[in-house]
């Protein structure tokens, strides 16, 4: 299957910067509004200092009395005041002021959300094609989840992006597509694939398996055994390592949850993902499910 999603891709992320790059020089408000993430930082200040410094505020006060001690506690309760009732209630105005602006404008880009659709649609079909299941997103793809895809880039989004856009397969499986246009994040684009498995581990572990060598970042605790099929996926996915460009692929194990991260990963409908995507899901089918159990 000649799929070239890195091309329509290219396409959709280069028509995005030029849809933000004339909303933020046209128009004067609208670089105002931008400086949000400045007074988020500032709020954050506030709460901190108002967590840290409250409860040593208040032990100054005798028991039932309150009296103001001298000017810094003065200066101190004039700080969390004009932050609690000024600093944080404009953000939150500006915020929301910004989100209804960049939603309006861009629902006008008509060509924008389209492309966006096509590139969900493509990748469906690539991956029903070559994992030969059904595959469906969890839920129907609507145009505020575009919106927020293009302009919301939060860091809750930073390491799995939107949940309820992820393609679903049989088999507890789940595939989530994360390109670094719009999701920055220090590993760059990746494809994840996700199962839900009943695994009971004590702390997470992440394993970094690269083209010469493999190395997890927590070392089991003593009595805490590895599942029996880890290695045999290790080995499954080093035999697979070029379908990343960067040569490094992550397994991370955590309480019901097996995640495989392909860092920077080749263009969907290179060679090899049709042989990979087949062992990956007769590993799950088969040796994984009879595992658990699971049908």
């Amino acid at each position: 299957m000649n799929v070239d999603l890195d091309t329509i891709r290219s396409m959709f992320l280069k028509k995005v910067e030029e849809f933000k790059l004339k909303m933020y020089s046209n128009n004067k408000f609208i670089r105002i509004i931008s400086r949000t993430g400045e007074l988020r930082f500032i709020s954050l200040e506030t709460l901190i200092v108002f967590i840290v410094f409250t409860p040593l505020f208040l032990l100054r006060f005798s028991p039932g009395v309150i009296l103001l001690s001298n000017f810094v506690d003065v200066l101190f309760l004039s700080f969390i005041s004009s932050s609690l009732f000024i600093v944080l209630p404009v953000n939150t105005i500006l915020t929301l002021l910004e989100r209804s602006i960049e939603k309006k404008a861009l629902k006008k880009e008509k060509n924008l959300l389209e492309l966006g659709k096509n590139i969900i649609n493509e990748e469906l079909m690539f991956f029903q094609q070559h994992l030969d299941v059904k595959v469906e997103l969890q839920r129907e793809l609507s145009e505020e989840d575009l919106i927020d895809m293009i302009i919301e880039n939060s860091g809750k989004k930073l390491a799995y992006g939107p949940r309820d856009l992820v393609f679903h397969a049989k088999n507890n499986m789940d595939l989530i597509i994360i390109d670094s246009g719009v999701f920055d994040n220090r590993y760059g684009r990746f494809l994840i694939f996700q199962f839900s498995y009943p695994l009971r581990l004590e702390k997470p572990i992440l394993t970094t398996i690269s083209e010469n060598e493999e190395k997890s970042e927590r070392p089991v605790n003593e009595g805490e055994e590895v599942p029996e099929w880890y290695g045999r996926l290790v080995s499954l996915l080093k035999s697979y390592i070029n379908l990343s460009n960067s040569k490094e692929v992550l397994l991370r194990l955590e309480n019901n949850r097996l995640e495989i991260i392909i860092c920077e990963y080749q263009p969907l409908g290179s060679p090899g993902y049709s042989q990979f995507l087949q062992e990956l899901k007769d590993f799950v089918c088969n040796e994984l499910s009879s595992c658990y159990n699971v049908n």
